[in-house]
């Protein structure tokens, strides 16, 4: 079992090293360049990193979305004159606030590397694109 475990964690060093070795080789010459395993390798890695960033967007907005309607909550619990589930309602408030602020501006920082994940990607499709219409026209 313990073989099988450093066999295994040989593996996925040896995979992490090629694929780094893919990106920089991507980055470096162009998609063109690269085989064909090792682009559909570098999509799918892409593919989920965006689709990442978009999840994390969404629930960071939702949380920010929130937030206003804790205020309103807490407002509406200590108009009606329930003090301790106001002042828990209102507790909350900062806290969503400042995880929505920060969570959108680490998005936010983050953007640039979005951008280039989105254009390597497209880059990619496109070459795969190219090399599956020169298979179909060659037989």
């Amino acid at each position: 079992m313990k073989h099988l475990d450093q066999e295994l964690d040989l593996l996925a060093a040896q995979f992490s090293k090629e694929l780094a070795t893919s990106e920089q080789q991507l980055m470096a010459l162009g998609a063109a360049h690269l085989p064909t395993s090792d682009l559909l390798r570098l999509q799918g890695k892409y593919s989920e990193r965006i689709e990442s960033y978009s999840l994390w967007q969404r629930r960071f907005l939702n949380l920010a979305m929130w937030s206003p309607a804790l205020l309103v909550a807490g407002a509406l619990l200590f108009w009606i004159g329930s003090l301790k589930l106001a002042l828990l309602v209102l507790s909350a408030f900062p806290v969503s606030l400042l995880l929505a602020g920060w969570g959108i501006y680490s998005l936010y920082n983050n953007y640039g590397t979005l951008n280039q994940h989105e254009e390597w990607l497209d880059a990619i499709e496109e070459e795969l694109r190219k090399r599956n219409m020169d298979k179909k026209k060659r037989g």
